[in-house]
C-alpha cells in the first residue's frame, strides 16, 4: 500500500481505484500552490519526489524542518492530525543505512514530533487515546516514519493496527487533507517549534541596524574603567599643637571687680 497515494494506474481490473486516487488527486489540490500555470506540475513533481521537493521548498506539506529532516501533515487525514518525518538523507532506503549519529538524531526528532502531535490531538479532541510510530518503508523506499493519532471514537479498530483501514481510506477524496485541518496542523507545528526551540521565522524584510532602537551603548566592547584621581603631591598640614590652639584663642575680657 502506498501511503502516499501516488496516482494509481488504472485499467479494467482496477478502474475504480484508479476513479479513487483521481479523486483523491483533486481533493488534495487544496494543499497545493495554485499561482501559476505551472503549478499543477509542481504539485505532480513533489510528490513523485518529496525529499527533493522538500530540500528545495516546494513540499506543501512540510510543516517544519527539523535536524534530521521535515515534519510533514498526511496527505490524508482519516486520523486526523496524521504526520510524518522524511530524512533528509535520500540515498538511505533503511535506517540501519544512517549512521549511528543520524539515526539517533532521526530518532529524536521523531519523539519531537509524535509528543507534537500527541499534544495537539489532545487539545483538540478529547477522544484522544494514544500515538503509533511505525517505520516500514516497504514501498516508499526512502528513511520515513509515520505517527498515526488514535482515538475511541474509532470503535473495535482503535485496539487494531492502522492497517485494518480499507485501502480507500487512503485514497478517497472524504479523507483528503482540506483547509479544515489546517488549526490542527497549526498546532502540532506550534507544539513542534516550541519542543525542538526552533523560534518563528519575523514576518517581513529583517530590520536594518540604523531601524534598530538599542538601549546602553552600541559598542559592544567593555567599557575601560574611569581614571582615578591623582593623589595630592603635598603632605597634609600638620594637626595644630596645644600651643597653638592657645594662642588662637582670643582671650576673655576682663570684668570688673
Amino acid at each position: 500500500m502506498n501511503l502516499f497515494s501516488k496516482k494509481a494506474e488504472s485499467g479494467p481490473a482496477d478502474a475504480d481505484l484508479g476513479d479513487a486516487a483521481d479523486a483523491y488527486s483533486a481533493a488534495a489540490s487544496d494543499a497545493r500552490p495554485s499561482s501559476s500555470s505551472s503549478s499543477e506540475d509542481a504539485a505532480i513533481s513533489w510528490r513523485d519526489d518529496r525529499v527533493g521537493a522538500s530540500a528545495r521548498g516546494e513540499n506543501p506539506m512540510v510543516m517544519l524542518e527539523l535536524s534530521s529532516g521535515w515534519a510533514v501533515i498526511g496527505d490524508t487525514q482519516f486520523l486526523p492530525g496524521y504526520s510524518l518525518l522524511i530524512s533528509k538523507h535520500r540515498d538511505a532506503e533503511m535506517l540501519s543505512q544512517l549512521t549511528r549519529e543520524q539515526r539517533l538524531q532521526f530518532l529524536a526528532d521523531l519523539d519531537l514530533l509524535a509528543i507534537a502531535v500527541e499534544r495537539a490531538c489532545i487539545e483538540k479532541d478529547p477522544a484522544f487515546r494514544r500515538v503509533n510510530i511505525e517505520i516500514l518503508g516497504n514501498t516508499d523506499a526512502y528513511v520515513h516514519a509515520h505517527v498515526f493519532p488514535r482515538y475511541e471514537w474509532e470503535g473495535p479498530k482503535a485496539e487494531r493496527p492502522v492497517w485494518d483501514y480499507r485501502e480507500t481510506h487512503w485514497t478517497d477524496e472524504l479523507h483528503a487533507y482540506k483547509p479544515g485541518h489546517q488549526p490542527l496542523r497549526d498546532a502540532i507545528t506550534a507544539q513542534l517549534r516550541e519542543l525542538s526551540g526552533i523560534k518563528e521565522e519575523p514576518e517581513g524584510p529583517l530590520a536594518q541596524p540604523h531601524e534598530i532602537e538599542l538601549e546602553g551603548p552600541v559598542s559592544t566592547e567593555p567599557e575601560s574603567a574611569p581614571e582615578s584621581a591623582p593623589e595630592p603631591t603635598t603632605a597634609p598640614a600638620p594637626a595644630p599643637s596645644d600651643d597653638v590652639e592657645q594662642k588662637q584663642r582670643p582671650e576673655p575680657a576682663p570684668t570688673a571687680g
